[in-house]
């Protein structure tokens, strides 16, 4: 169940997290800022995109509390299961000139919104 607060950017009870990950937050997001999020007994899945490379890594806590782990490239789709979602990997990137280096591509049909979340 997802409680809003009066601010329309602060979500109480989040079910899904993605974060999009930057060089200079990388380490926070993958360490202090994730184990503060499994705190949250409504976080059901922890999605981390990579912009560096085409990497998708997805986290989903099981019935038994554990958390699962499974890493997704290019050509694979992956489910988002507290949205009954799945994402083709290929449709998050772009390739960038003759150079092989990828970068995000903005979502076409899904809108996007930033979120606010009180620990």
């Amino acid at each position: 169940m997802l409680f809003r607060s009066r601010d329309p950017q602060l979500v109480l009870s989040p079910c899904l997290i993605i974060e999009v990950l930057s060089p200079s937050t990388e380490a926070h997001d993958r360490g202090l800022k994730f184990s503060q999020y499994r705190q949250l007994p409504s976080l059901q899945e922890y999605v981390l995109v990579q912009t560096e490379q085409p990497i998708v890594e997805v986290f989903q806590r099981h019935q038994d509390q554990k958390w699962l782990f499974a890493e997704y490239g290019m050509g694979q789709r992956f489910l988002l299961q507290s949205l009954n979602l799945e994402v083709l990997v290929d449709d998050l990137y772009r390739r960038r000139c003759s150079l092989g280096k990828y970068q995000m591509c903005q979502f076409k049909e899904l809108k996007v919104y930033t979120y606010f979340i009180l620990l």
